[in-house]
């Protein structure tokens, strides 16, 4: 079995717990943890559907737009060492896009930044994948 992990958006999420979820023109208060010490960490659906898949024993081949330069903070490495295909990732000339994901006992909030996608060979990207993952957001 191949999966193929098809994503477009972010690759660094700021996770928060809020105290509460705030009126229009309220503050709210955020708890401890990254999102309240501003510590990015790698992430995005298609790049953590891509670990966990390839944690549990499957082949994937991963398609997400790439910035030419990214973050320091993104272990890109980590996923080609855990024999994640890389191959067909098209690189692009934007920043990388980030997450915001807030979280209280009641809502959750997100906002993401996506990439232009450029085009695809879709006969090389398919060919051998038995399932497909859209991770859009």
């Amino acid at each position: 079995m191949t999966v193929l992990i098809a994503g477009n958006a972010a690759l660094l999420d700021l996770l928060a717990q809020g105290d509460r979820s705030p009126g229009s023109s309220e503050v709210a208060q955020l708890r401890d943890g990254p999102g309240a010490e501003g510590r990015w960490i790698a992430g995005g659906a298609a790049f953590v559907a891509a670990r966990i898949l390839r944690e549990q024993g499957h082949a994937v081949r991963l398609w997400h737009p790439l910035p030419k330069t990214l973050p320091a903070a993104f272990p890109l490495a980590t996923l080609a060492n855990a024999g994640v295909d890389l191959a067909h990732c098209p690189t692009v000339t934007e920043a990388a896009p980030h997450c915001v994901m807030i979280a209280t006992d009641k809502d959750r909030f997100a906002w993401s930044g996506r990439l232009t996608a450029p085009a695809i060979d879709a006969a090389a990207l398919l060919e051998g994948v038995t399932h497909v993952v859209f991770a859009p957001v």
